[in-house]
């Protein structure tokens, strides 16, 4: 389909415009395809000003005005992520979530770009209650604000969601008036798996800058798995002492398993660090728990990692990190339990079996972080790193890059995993 503008015909039948299609779609029994040409699709049919009165559940309209509702088994594909664009017009009394995944519903959007989306409650880009695969999709600028919580920037999920080879940048959740601020990019309380994505300059914040904005990037209290991704310039919090999770913050029953994944360049907080598994204060966070398996978590401000759940680390990088210029790594008032993992000197109480010299980082241990080949970026290990061939037990068969392990990378003749996200292949 190529008809950019946003109308509703219910009857229409022939040149549907992107709202009109999936509103067929939702009346077609059985699974519908859209096809969506180069060409920006913004979405001007705002619902009006909320009523609660009149109007106790304003997303439910049939996607005759507002957000996209899905109600059948859906796929979208456009012509790619910088030729394919659905957005709101993303002003206060006229934008508008873009799309809605209803119970029982599914849909699987691939090659394109979700912008400017703005919701009051959840999910300024998506909200999935079904099932939701994405694919190929960047989701820049959107927003979720409100006097209450706001609850994923870009998406919030309480179905099933899938992400992979994805963008999340610039997307924010704010919460004011002693409400919270959750997820920056992703809110998730369902299950979602997240592979070979880049989280980047997303925020969850409040307006009170107090502890009450969470997850950076990903607030999770549901189940999720994410592997072969790169966070990098997110933040939680309006200051250095308020919020938590600048990238992960992963809360009370939340299980999260990260893997091959490198965490850089964010802005966290002086006790709630990068990655929290779990808020400081708070006791039904000693249900939160972590995996994290070759993850490199380097170069950021703030408290790294924080601890007051279950955490398990193994074959891990985490050094060179900094707060008011001093080491600031680890954390742990849960329990804890690692091994493979590489720690920077700090006054964190975290134990470690390759504790290693902070002020060294950069000059030993790690390259700043780039474009060394795939998906996303990461801190390639230097020559005679002190985190090459030393992982414990069973490797991961590939590294962040999608690079096979183990590789000989110290010369030694014997291949043994490295820690880390990197897997280096050459002495």
């Amino acid at each position: 389909m190529s008809r950019t503008a946003d109308r509703f015909d219910p009857a229409c039948v022939s040149d549907c415009s992107l709202r009109e299609a999936i509103y067929r779609a939702n009346h077609t029994p059985g699974a519908t395809r859209i096809v969506l040409r180069a060409g920006t699709y913004t979405l001007t049919l705002s619902d009006p000003i909320w009523n609660q009165e009149t109007d106790p559940d304003p997303d439910e309209n049939e996607c005759s005005r507002g957000d996209l509702d899905v109600r059948g088994e859906l796929t979208i594909i456009g012509a790619g992520q910088a030729e394919t664009i659905i957005r709101s017009s993303g002003e206060p009394l006229t934008g508008d979530r873009l799309i809605e995944v209803v119970e029982g519903a599914s849909l699987n959007l691939r090659r394109l770009t979700l912008r400017d989306g703005l919701s009051d409650t959840q999910g300024g880009a998506m909200r999935n209650r079904g099932r939701a695969l994405v694919q190929q999709v960047s989701f820049i600028g959107n927003r979720s604000s409100a006097g209450i919580e706001g609850e994923g920037g870009a998406i919030a999920n309480y179905g099933a969601l899938t992400v992979s080879q994805a963008l999340f940048e610039d997307n924010l959740s704010i919460g004011k008036q002693g409400f919270y601020g959750l997820g920056g990019a992703i809110f998730n309380l369902g299950t979602v798996q997240v592979r070979d994505t880049t989280f980047r300059n997303n925020t969850a914040a409040d307006y009170d800058d107090t502890d009450l904005a969470q997850g950076g990037a990903l607030y999770n209290q549901g189940h999720a798995d994410v592997a072969r991704s790169t966070f990098v310039g997110n933040a939680a919090g309006l200051s250095i002492d308020s919020g938590g999770g600048a990238a992960i913050a992963n809360r009370k029953g939340g299980v999260l398993t990260l893997t091959n994944s490198t965490l850089s360049g964010n802005t966290g907080t002086d006790i709630n660090g990068v990655l929290a598994n779990g808020i400081v204060g708070y006791p039904e966070d000693a249900q939160a728990q972590a995996k994290l398996v070759n993850v490199t978590i380097a170069g950021n401000e703030g408290l790294a990692l924080s601890n007051v759940g279950s955490l398990v680390l193994r074959n891990s990088l985490v050094a060179g990190n900094r707060l008011d210029g001093m080491p600031a790594n680890c954390a742990n008032s849960g329990n804890y339990l690692a091994r493979g993992l590489l720690l920077g000197t700090d006054q964190g109480n975290c134990a470690s079996d390759l504790p290693t010299d902070d002020a060294l980082t950069w000059s030993k241990v790690l390259y700043p972080l780039a474009d060394n080949s795939g998906a996303t970026w990461t801190h390639a290990l230097r020559r005679g790193s002190p985190a090459i061939d030393v992982g414990v037990g069973s490797c991961t068969s590939l590294d962040q890059r999608a690079v096979s392990r183990p590789h000989d990378g110290d010369g030694d003749g014997a291949a043994i995993c490295d820690l880390g996200a990197y897997e280096r292949t050459r002495p």
